[in-house]
């Protein structure tokens, strides 16, 4: 945690935080607002909702497959029954 107060809406420095801050170089100054905006967490929950969508997209083609097979099944055994009623 970067050591800010959400609760505080205009994000204050705590004491003894600013000559740490002043210290960083540009990347961890961005990782420290990314920290602060809130953008890690949003970033990690659309990965992990990106994961779940591509796990159901593998599951539905995997289902219409299945679906596919039955239906054809099904229209095979439709065709018998027509026949088998044909020798009544």
């Amino acid at each position: 945690s970067s050591g800010f107060s959400r609760a505080n809406p205009y994000y204050m420095l705590p004491q003894g935080r600013v000559v740490q801050v002043a210290a960083m170089n540009s990347r961890e100054i961005l990782a420290l607002l990314i920290d602060i905006s809130g953008v890690g967490l949003y970033e990690k929950k659309r990965e992990e909702s990106l994961k779940i969508l591509e796990d159901s997209q593998r599951k539905k083609v995997k289902v219409d497959e299945i679906l596919g097979n039955i239906n054809s099944k099904l229209t095979e055994l439709e065709e018998e029954c027509e026949e088998l009623k044909e020798y009544q």
